[in-house]
């Protein structure tokens, strides 16, 4: 795996606070997951895809008709040359 790079990582964040009561309260999760090739793969280029998974829960959805949870999954990719 000469120089292939691979990561995944777990974030968790929320917006609460102690006695807060308001429709704004919210709790997230993601995880990134990220592979970078090496350097000189296309002419000298890089390349990079990484997937993102979030997973949130909020009072504030429950009136569009979603449910308290929501998940969403997003895919990027990048790429860098060099000269």
């Amino acid at each position: 795996m000469d120089d292939w790079r691979f990561s995944v990582r777990e974030d968790l964040f929320q917006t609460r606070r102690m006695g807060a009561t308001n429709q704004y309260l919210e709790t997230k999760t993601a995880m990134p997951q990220r592979v970078r090739s090496p350097g000189q793969v296309l002419m000298g280029g890089r390349l990079t895809a990484e997937i993102i998974s979030m997973n949130s829960r909020s009072r504030r959805y429950v009136p569009a008709g979603l449910g308290l949870a929501a998940h969403d999954t997003q895919v990027q990719f990048a790429s860098r040359f060099s000269f």
